[in-house]
């Protein structure tokens, strides 16, 4: 191979590489079933499209979605996002309290002080409470005590649609539910 060829060759493969991103963040922006799967075919492996798959799916086919969770969380293992979109999914399933407590446990283990899951994990685990360790709801309890307001009066919102607003309002600290419990 000559030299001019070996140069080529270096302004070529960018080249090819940024059309196929493009195209596919073309086919996961079109979110559709057909142009996910086309993404997924393409993609070698790439957790974004995983992640489009399971959020897709996530109403329409509860399983696909959390097929999809655990391949982007196999791809990124230390992104607690795709494991609370798996605990989700299997939430939605109705997963055995034994599944429930080992995937909350990798989301709590994988950030304990990540706010930005805060309202998933209340959401999801005032759903399951009674699937719940004893050390599993002391942490949420906790966490229920330190979370921002909004996020709090989410939770409280949550635990009135399951019927679990007098739990919570038991757990908080009454200065912080002021106005929101009784």
């Amino acid at each position: 191979m000559g030299k001019v060829q070996k140069l080529s060759l270096l302004f070529i493969l960018p080249a090819i590489a940024a059309l196929h991103a493009a195209i596919l963040s073309a086919l996961i922006a079109i979110n559709t079933g057909w142009s996910l799967h086309v993404a997924e075919a393409i993609s070698f492996s790439d957790p974004d499209v995983a992640y489009a798959r399971a959020e897709y799916y996530r109403s329409i086919d509860p399983e696909i979605s959390l097929q999809a969770w655990v391949k982007a969380a196999s791809l990124r293992p230390l992104w607690p996002y795709y494991q609370l979109g798996a605990l989700d999914a299997e939430v939605r399933l109705g997963a055995d309290d034994d599944a429930i407590q080992q995937r909350l446990q990798k989301v709590l283990d994988l950030a304990p002080n990540e706010r930005g899951l805060d309202a998933g994990i209340f959401e999801l685990g005032l759903l399951r409470w009674e699937a719940l360790s004893m050390a599993q709801k002391l942490i949420i309890a906790k966490k229920l005590n330190d979370t921002n307001r909004k996020t709090l009066v989410f939770a409280l919102q949550v635990a009135q649609q399951v019927q679990k607003k007098d739990l919570i309002c038991g757990i908080v600290n009454p200065k912080r539910t002021r106005g929101l419990c009784y």
